[in-house]
C-alpha cells in the first residue's frame, strides 16, 4: 500500500481485513503492508504479509531497511512522542520468508521499525486466526479471507513453504527439504537465479540444479538461489531462497543390491567428468551388470 496521513483523529484512515502475498520490491522505503506512516491516527488492523520484500538501495547511512508490516521514519510523533503505529493492532508478517541479512560488505539487510511483536514464522502465521473476516485453509496454506475462499487466485496466494526443523533455517538459510504446501492439483517448478534476477520481475531461464522435487518436498541439491513457482489454475506463487548447504539425494531402493559395472560423473553442461570435485552437484550414471542402468542428481563427496 501507499502512505498512511490521516491528518487527525477526527478523520483517520481505516484498513483492516487484508493481506498481501506477493513480492514487494522498491528502492527505498519499502514494507509489507504499507510504505510510510507519518501521523499516528491511521487504524491499520488485522492484516498481515507473507510476501517477500526486497529493498534496492541503502539510506543515508548505508542500510538497506525495510519493514515486514508498517515503515516509519520515526517511532513517535509530535511534542507528546505518540507512538506512530499506536492505531496498528493485529498485523503481521512471515519472519522466515523475511529474517533479514547482513551483506557481505557489512551493509545491513534488515528489519526497520515494523509492528511490535508482528513478527510470526510459517507454521505460526498459517494457523492464526487473524480475525472473523479470515479462514483457514483445509490444505494447511496461509489463512484466506472468507468472502474469497472458493476464488483460484486466494487458493494460489495462499501456497506456503515449510521449512526443515533445523536451527536458523529461513528463505537466506536453506540447509534441508522443504514441504510444500499449496491446494491440490497445484503444480510446482524451480529455477536457479543470481542476484541480479532476483530484484526482476522476469522469471529466469537457467534449468533448477539447486533444488529436486521428491515427494511433495524440494530438496536442496547445489547451493546458490532459487526461485521456487507454485502455479494453481493459471495463478503463480514466486518463493525466493538461499541454498546454503546441499543434501544428498536419497538411494533409490529398485537398484540397492545390483552389482555395479560403470559410474559416469556428468557436469551441468553435459561433460564426462573424470575427476569430480567434491561439493559439485553432477548427473551421475550408474550401470549396473544386468544391464540396468539409473540416472540421477548426486553432489560429489571428498
Amino acid at each position: 500500500g501507499g502512505y498512511l496521513t490521516a491528518p487527525n483523529e477526527a478523520a483517520p484512515h481505516i484498513v483492516e481485513n487484508c493481506y498481501n502475498t506477493g513480492r514487494v520490491t522498491a528502492n527505498k522505503r519499502v514494507a509489507g503492508l504499507f510504505a510510510g506512516a507519518f501521523r499516528p491516527f491511521s487504524i491499520v488492523r488485522n492484516c498481515y504479509n507473507s510476501g517477500k520484500i526486497v529493498c534496492l538501495e541503502p539510506d543515508d547511512k548505508d542500510r538497506y531497511y525495510w519493514s515486514g508490516t508498517t515503515f516509519t521514519n520515526s517511532y513517535t510523533y509530535g511534542a507528546d512522542s505518540v507512538f506512530m503505529l499506536a492505531g496498528h493492532s493485529n498485523c503481521y508478517y512471515d519472519a522466515d520468508v523475511n529474517p533479514g541479512i547482513k551483506r557481505a560488505d557489512g551493509s545491513i539487510y534488515g528489519e526497520f521499525r515494523s509492528v511490535p511483536g508482528s513478527k510470526k514464522t510459517t507454521e505460526q502465521l498459517r494457523a492464526l486466526e487473524v480475525s472473523e473476516a479470515f479462514n483457514l485453509t483445509g490444505h494447511g496454506g496461509y489463512p484466506v479471507l472468507a468472502a474469497f475462499a472458493q476464488h483460484d487466485a486466494a487458493a494460489a496466494g495462499s501456497a506456503l513453504l515449510l521449512l526443515a526443523d533445523n536451527k536458523g533455517e529461513n528463505y537466506e538459510n536453506i540447509t534441508g527439504a522443504i514441504m510444500l504446501v499449496a491446494p491440490e492439483g497445484a503444480e510446482w517448478t524451480a529455477a536457479d537465479i543470481d542476484d541480479q534476477a532476483e530484484t526482476q520481475a522476469e522469471e529466469p531461464a537457467a534449468p533448477a540444479a539447486r533444488i529436486t522435487f521428491d515427494n511433495g518436498k524440494a530438496v536442496p541439491t547445489a547451493l546458490g538461489k532459487v526461485l521456487l513457482t507454485c502455479t494453481y489454475r493459471g495463478y503463480k506463487k514466486d518463493f525466493l531462497l538461499n541454498v546454503t548447504k546441499a543434501t544428498e539425494l536419497g538411494i533409490d531402493s529398485n537398484f540397492a543390491g545390483k552389482e555395479v559395472k560403470a559410474v559416469t560423473f556428468i557436469d551441468l553442461q553435459g561433460r564426462p567428468v573424470s575427476a569430480p570435485a567434491a561439493g559439485q552437484l553432477y548427473i551421475v550414471r550408474t550401470v549396473y551388470t544386468d544391464g540396468t542402468m539409473k540416472v540421477e542428481k548426486r553432489i560429489a563427496r571428498d
